[in-house]
């Protein structure tokens, strides 16, 4: 999937135009194929204010920044369309019984939250940062934290309770001792749930946290600083929810 606009461009948007760019983010099969007067009804906007708009993000004309719109989607369909044998291999020999509906389950939670957080460490690191840059492609107000740094710290101190959160975390093992202890300082928080995507549904993390979404794949460490482990379950498991979102938001619309 990739990004209609990106984080440079956004920041250097004027209120009005970031408007627009959120409006873009959440409507974008629609936007697709609208003509800038439909564009500019829609935003509560003047055409001459999309023009200068689709120039601010470095499109010559609006005929050019739709078809980037309409490639966004053509990409957007071929990564969601996963293949068959990808499916069937995934589904044989990876999901658990319960998997549906956990993941149904995280998919409403994700709607519902003000603020997503997705957190791992190593390898699931990046994939923590590959579901937070595609939550955040499709509006949501998502961010990563890869290593040890320790966000919530000071949660007790500086109560935040006006904000629903989610906070993510991706941990192959669910055994990894800073996401474990991070989950459990969060178990109280009213306003912020948590939920895991692991392979061990028992594992201290999955535990500590409201919401499971579990896989069964090997753990492969070579030793302690080496992790080998298959993240293709977790890869499937964020384009489905992305689907889903996607899905939703159609409907929604």
């Amino acid at each position: 999937m990739i990004v209609i606009f990106t984080i440079d461009e956004l920041i250097k948007l004027s209120e009005l135009d970031a408007e627009i760019a959120q409006y873009v983010i959440k409507n974008t099969e629609q936007v697709a194929y609208m003509r800038i007067r439909e564009l500019a009804k829609a935003t509560h906007v003047s055409p001459s204010s999309i023009v200068r708009f689709v120039k601010h993000i470095g499109f010559e004309s609006y005929p050019e920044f739709r078809l980037h719109v309409r490639n966004h989607l053509e990409e957007t369909k071929t990564i969601i369309d996963t293949t068959t044998y990808t499916q069937t291999f995934v589904t044989n020999n990876s999901l658990t019984p319960n998997f549906e509906q956990a993941l149904s389950n995280l998919t409403t939670k994700i709607r519902q939250a003000d603020l997503i957080h997705c957190i791992g460490m190593g390898a699931s690191g990046a994939v923590a940062e590959y579901a937070s840059k595609h939550l955040a492609t499709l509006g949501y107000h998502s961010f990563v934290t890869k290593g040890t740094y320790f966000p919530y710290a000071m949660l007790d101190q500086h109560p935040v309770n006006n904000i629903t959160e989610l906070c993510l975390f991706f941990s192959v093992s669910g055994h990894t001792i800073e996401l474990i202890q991070m989950a459990e300082k969060l178990k109280n928080q009213s306003n912020i749930t948590t939920a895991c995507i692991t392979s061990k549904q028992t594992s201290n993390l999955a535990k500590q946290c409201d919401l499971t979404v579990p896989y069964d794949t090997s753990y492969d460490r070579i030793h302690y600083h080496a992790d080998l482990s298959s993240q293709l379950p977790v890869i499937f498991i964020i384009e489905t929810i992305i689907k889903n979102l996607i899905s939703t938001q159609a409907k929604d619309n």
